[in-house]
């Protein structure tokens, strides 16, 4: 089966967002647009309110960072288990704090890599789920600039079981190639393997995936060799001639015109197909194309 080409593009193009701008947990609010006219009045009422949000802002940062702090252990930490606990189940309680700590996993919001580890353990611990979240983790996963935040995420995506930021990591490493196969986007390239075989050791979720997407390829057909079959007669019987004052003119003909047949003794075909790269950077094994190996390597995998 073929993806179309267009179909295929935009898909990619989709699963790239993440590599093009910031995640959408970093977005900050649109401020409200304001009439020209606005009087002295307004311009006032809009400086409290933009006052008031930078204040609320502060806060919530604040809070999230100290809720950072709090779950910012590594296994060499000695933690207060039962304080953890109930701290994480005060947190499960406010489903505000989801977006707070997303915004926490933001290296712009939260610069120290030892505090967005801790936000991560934060949403483990609380036991926080959301389409949102998933995102986010991948995010984390692919793009943040600590090599230790990364595997973290990576870490939590397979505690978690999350299909959803399975499903959007495969798609996101996969956009890393371009439709030829190749890698375009270098360094989320090389994050993304790397998670991705933390992610499939012991998980053949992924390379099931993948290898029901290997599939949809782009296949480019170039022709190479012709013959002559035949000359076919085609006759134009008239012409229609403009004369002017909105007047066509016909005149009648008997033009008839031999045009070439070629028949087609030879083509040339392409198959590129991303999906059999990355199977290949993951696990190591050089099939190719041939599905059926890696369907038979996959089952012995299993």
């Amino acid at each position: 089966m073929v993806l179309p080409k267009q179909i295929l593009l935009s898909s990619m193009a989709a699963a790239c967002v993440a590599f093009s701008a910031l995640p959408a947990f970093c977005a900050e609010p649109e401020v409200p647009a304001t009439s020209t006219a606005s009087t002295d009045a307004t311009d006032d009422d809009l400086a409290i309110g933009l006052n008031r949000r930078e204040e609320k802002k502060a806060t919530d940062s604040a809070k999230g960072l100290t809720i950072c702090k709090k779950f910012a252990y590594d296994t060499e930490s000695f933690v207060d288990g039962k304080s953890l606990e109930s701290e994480a189940q005060a947190l499960a309680k406010d489903s505000s704090n989801k977006l707070l700590l997303i915004s926490c996993l933001d290296p712009k919001n939260n610069p120290q890599p030892e505090l967005r580890r801790g936000a991560l353990n934060a949403l483990n611990q609380a036991k926080l789920t959301s389409t949102e979240i998933s995102n986010a983790l991948v995010a984390v996963a692919i793009t943040d600039p600590s090599d230790a935040v990364r595997k973290a995420a990576v870490a939590s995506i397979k505690m978690r079981k999350d299909d959803v930021a399975t499903k959007r990591f495969l798609d996101c490493l996969l956009a890393t190639y371009d439709e030829a196969g190749n890698v375009k986007l270098q360094a989320e390239h090389d994050n993304a393997v790397e998670g991705g075989r933390a992610l499939v050791d012991g998980d053949n979720r992924i390379f099931q995936s993948l290898l029901e997407k290997s599939y949809y390829a782009t296949i480019e057909t170039r022709v190479t060799n012709t013959e002559l079959a035949n000359f076919k007669t085609r006759q134009i019987d008239s012409y229609t001639v403009n004369s002017g004052a909105q007047v066509n003119l016909i005149l009648r003909l008997s033009f008839p015109i031999q045009f070439p047949e070629l028949k087609i003794t030879r083509i040339r075909t392409t198959v590129k197909a991303p999906c059999v790269n990355a199977m290949e950077e993951l696990s190591g094994q050089n099939f190719g194309e041939d599905v059926e190996k890696w369907d038979k390597w996959l089952r012995k995998r299993s």
